[in-house]
Order: C-alpha cells, then sequence, then structure tokens
C-alpha cells in the first residue's frame, strides 16, 4: 500500500472543506468584489506607494552592495505594485 505524503493529506482536505463555497456562489459574488476592493485599494493607496518605496529602496541598499540585479528586482516590483491594479480594472471593465 502506497503511504500519502503529510502535505497531500492537507491539501485534499482543505479542498473537500472549501469544495461547498465553491460551489455556493451567487450571481453578485460580493465576497470576491469585496476582497478585490480592499486589496486593490491597498495596493494604489498609501500601504502600495510605502511597499514600493521600500523595494526602491532595498534595491539601491542591494546595488551599493554590487547586486544590481536586486535594483531592477526592486524597480520592477516598484512598477508590479503601482500599475498593475489600473491594468486588471481597466481589463475587466472591458470585458464586464
Amino acid at each position: 500500500m502506497k503511504k500519502f505524503s503529510p502535505w497531500s493529506v492537507v491539501f485534499t482536505l482543505c479542498a473537500i472543506a472549501l469544495a461547498g463555497t465553491a460551489i455556493a456562489g451567487t450571481a453578485t459574488t460580493t465576497g470576491l468584489e469585496t476582497l478585490y476592493t480592499e486589496v486593490s485599494g491597498w495596493l494604489t493607496g498609501a500601504p502600495g506607494k510605502i511597499m514600493a518605496i521600500g523595494f526602491i529602496i532595498l534595491g539601491i541598499w542591494q546595488a551599493r552592495q554590487g547586486s544590481f540585479l536586486w535594483f531592477f528586482g526592486g524597480l520592477l516590483m516598484a512598477i508590479v505594485l503601482t500599475v498593475v491594479p489600473g491594468i486588471v480594472d481597466a481589463r475587466f471593465t472591458a470585458l464586464f
């Protein structure tokens, strides 16, 4: 008999426990819209700007130590944090 890893058992139990909530959606799906609005507000508001500045500072700090890849990674993360929510909003308003 084959032994199952603990992670596969945990994943299976979580999938079974959450299967009812996946089926029980309504036409308005206000739960996910509320969550999306909250996260989008964080990313476009003050917390997102603080994280973007933090990534840029981290990149500059690592570039001073000789790793320029960290600088470009921090710059890319700052751009992603500030631009992606607008792209996602434009995409969903165009489709729906």
